[in-house]
C-alpha cells in the first residue's frame, strides 16, 4: 500500500505537531518515520523503490488515508521533481497538506535549528540571505509545482499561526478536507520548537538508533509520545540557542526578496 496523503512542509512551520495530530485521527495511518523522503529521488519510480516505499505503510491498509510527512518535498531548488514523482508513483487522487508560517519567522527558526545542531556555522545575518533560506519561504513558488500536477481541491494550505491560536478551527478544516470525523482530542503544544529541545547529535550511535528501522517499526508506533519525550529529555543534550538577531538591513533585504 502506498500513501495517499502527503504533509509536504514547510520546514520549521509546525509540521511535527501536525504530523502527531494527524496520527490521532480515526481513519489516518501516518508512517512512523517522519521525513521518509522517498519521493526525493528517481529510485522511488523503480519496482524496488516503490516496494520499499510501500513497506512503510503495510500496517495502514485498513485506513482511509495513509500519510507521510517530509518537509523536503517543499524545498526547491534543493530538491526538484517531487510533485511529478508523487503523481507518477501515487496517482492523481492524493491529498496534500502544506503548513506555512510568517516567512521571515520561518527563516529565523530554520537558522536557529541548524545552528543548534551545529550544521550552520555562519552568522545569522550572512546565512539567511542565501538561496536555501529564502526559497523555502517562497510558499507560492513552492506550491506552483504541486498545483501543476494536482487540482486545487486536493491541496490544503494552513497557517502555523492559526494552528497555534485557533487549533480547533484548523483541526476542523483538516477533518472537512479529508472527510473524516473530527477527533475528540488533539495535540495541544508546538512540538518542535528549537529552544531547549533535546537533539540527536548528527552521526554516532544515538543517531543510528533513532533513525533505524528497529526504532520506527517497534518503538515509535507502540511507545507513547510522552514517554519518548521524557526519555529524550533525560538522555539527549539540549539544543544550543542562538541569540543573534536580524539587523535592520538584513530584515529589509529579506522583505524585498519575499515581497511577492
Amino acid at each position: 500500500m502506498l500513501p495517499n496523503l502527503l504533509l509536504i512542509g514547510a520546514m520549521k512551520a509546525g509540521t511535527t505537531s501536525l504530523y502527531e495530530d494527524l496520527s490521532n485521527f480515526d481513519g489516518i495511518f501516518m508512517c512512523p518515520e517522519k521525513e521518509p523522503n522517498d519521493l526525493l529521488t528517481d529510485y522511488v519510480e523503480t519496482e524496488e523503490g516503490r516496494a520499499s516505499y510501500a513497506s512503510k505503510f503495510s500496517r495502514g491498509g485498513a485506513m482511509k488515508w495513509r500519510g507521510e510527512a517530509s518537509t523536503a518535498y517543499s524545498m526547491m531548488p534543493t530538491y526538484k521533481g517531487v510533485a511529478r514523482r508523487a503523481r507518477h508513483v501515487l496517482g492523481p487522487d492524493i491529498r496534500i497538506i502544506y503548513l506555512t508560517r510568517d516567512p521571515i519567522g520561518r527563516i529565523i527558526s530554520q537558522y536557529r535549528h541548524l545552528w543548534g545542531l551545529g550544521l550552520e556555522t555562519r552568522s545569522m545575518n550572512s546565512a539567511v540571505l542565501e538561496t536555501e533560506y529564502i526559497s523555502y519561504s517562497r510558499y507560492e513558488w513552492q506550491l506552483a509545482a504541486w498545483r501543476a500536477e494536482f487540482a486545487d481541491n486536493q491541496i490544503l494550505v494552513l497557517r502555523f499561526e492559526d494552528y497555534v491560536t485557533k487549533k480547533e478551527a484548523v483541526v476542523q478544516q483538516i477533518s472537512d478536507f479529508l472527510e473524516l470525523p473530527t477527533p475528540e482530542t488533539s495535540v495541544a503544544t508546538h512540538r518542535n520548537a528549537t529552544r531547549d529541545k533535546p537533539i540527536v547529535p548528527p552521526g554516532g550511535s544515538l543517531s543510528s538508533l533513532v533513525h533505524s528501522q528497529l526504532y520506527y517499526s517497534y518503538v515509535k508506533p507502540f511507545v507513547p509520545y510522552s514517554i519518548r519525550s521524557l526519555a529524550k529529555a533525560w538522555i539527549l543534550p539540549k539544543a544550543v540557542q542562538s541569540t543573534e538577531q536580524l539587523s535592520p538591513s538584513t530584515l529589509a533585504l529579506l522583505e524585498e526578496h519575499l515581497r511577492e
